[in-house]
């Protein structure tokens, strides 16, 4: 305990002696610091969150479950149509100031503009973003309209073929008196009801716009202060420099004491 109360005593003789050194290195690693944090520009953040509205009900009938699907697959090609064209859609500047942040999550979005502008001119970008986005989706929205409606006429054809042979199979047991007959009849006519719906999709679709069907509304946040953090950044150099002052002033006062225990040795 005497041994550890001595080397104790020995390391804060040290850090006394050498408190010019320890202070001066702070100083200087807090002067740098405030330096470079007060030479950035403040770095400003606006959130743009983008949804879909909701119109395919209008379109589909919700007691069937094929239109069901056919709703669902619309939906589905809503959230990739709005992925796509954000990754697409290039920033409303190139000088490499602004980053963008994407969050895509079911039909809608949120888009997280940020850089070291000004606010006024961070919303007139994020108004300019925007507007290429919805550039951007028109294309998407009227190629997500169109594979439905393949999909609706794929469909279509599928069944129409199953129709065809179910009645087949319908003739030949009407001729053989086979009681078969009446549950193939009823097949058949849910199959002519499911394919005059998906008929009646595919034709919907085909008369609708696109733009109309996949309308997108976007509500923008007032711009907020991100960085930098300059009293965080100051107090951690602080501490750096304190740190590196010590390992600093022990370096000095070895090479000093090595010097003087050699001059010593040569004395002797």
């Amino acid at each position: 305990m005497d041994d550890y109360e001595v080397d104790l005593i020995d390391y804060l003789r040290v850090i006394w002696w050498g408190k010019w050194i320890i202070i001066a290195c702070s100083v200087v690693a807090v002067a740098v610091s405030a330096a470079i944090m007060w030479t950035r520009p403040n770095e400003y953040a606006v959130t743009v969150q983008y949804r879909y509205n909701e119109q395919l009900s209008q379109l589909t009938s919700p007691r069937q479950s094929d239109t069901g699907d056919q709703a669902s697959a619309l939906s589905n090609e809503q959230s990739r149509a709005l992925s796509l064209a954000v990754d697409a859609t290039p920033l409303p500047t190139a000088d490499g100031k602004l980053k963008k942040t994407v969050s895509i999550t079911g039909g809608s979005g949120k888009v997280t503009l940020s850089g070291g502008t000004s606010p006024s001119e961070l919303v007139k970008l994020a108004q300019d973003f925007s507007s290429l986005l919805k550039k951007g989706l028109n294309q998407q929205m009227e190629e997500s309209v169109q594979l439905a409606i393949d999909s609706a006429s794929l469909r279509v054809a599928q069944l129409s073929k199953e129709k065809d042979m179910l009645k087949e199979r319908m003739a030949a047991a009407l001729a053989t008196n086979d009681p078969v007959a009446e549950y193939l009849a009823a097949k058949v006519a849910d199959l002519e009801g499911t394919i005059v719906q998906n008929q009646a999709l595919a034709e919907t679709l085909q008369a609708t716009d696109p733009t109309t069907l996949f309308q997108l509304s976007a509500s923008q946040q007032e711009p907020t202060l991100v960085g930098p953090n300059r009293k965080m950044s100051i107090a951690v150099a602080g501490m750096l420099g304190l740190f590196v002052g010590v390992l600093l002033a022990f370096f000095v006062h070895y090479l000093i004491s090595a010097r003087e225990r050699e001059a010593t040795h040569k004395k002797a």
